[in-house]
């Protein structure tokens, strides 16, 4: 009776375990706006999402790439999800989970319509 008791927590607590991770993953952001230091179209798109709350109507995270290896990483294998090719690739770049907007006046234009 013992070994069948340990068996089912162990499978009970795999399923919790998978429950919990499922969730980790669906609350995490999925929306990326990726920047460089120094890049005065980064510096744009921040004035704009400070000026304008952004953050009130878009979840999203922003990642450095010029300083940060595996940021940079992120940012181009999302940008070849995206179908960017390599030389056309830049910052500011934002990604919603299923498209990328390359440069500060696309990136504003999509907050815009995510405000109103």
């Amino acid at each position: 009776m013992k070994q069948s008791v340990k068996i089912t927590l162990v499978i009970v607590s795999f399923f919790v375990l998978i429950g919990l991770s499922a969730l980790l993953i669906k609350t995490q952001p999925k929306k990326v706006l990726y920047t460089s230091l120094g890049c005065p179209h980064c510096e744009n798109v921040d004035k704009f999402v400070d000026d304008n709350q952004i953050n009130h109507y878009v979840d999203f995270i922003e990642l450095e790439v010029s300083q940060n290896q595996q940021n940079s990483q992120m940012f181009n294998a999302t940008a070849e999800r995206c179908g960017i090719e390599p030389d056309k690739r830049g910052v500011p770049m934002f990604y919603d989970g299923e498209n990328c907007y390359l440069g500060d006046q696309d990136i504003i234009s999509y907050f815009q319509d995510k405000k109103i």
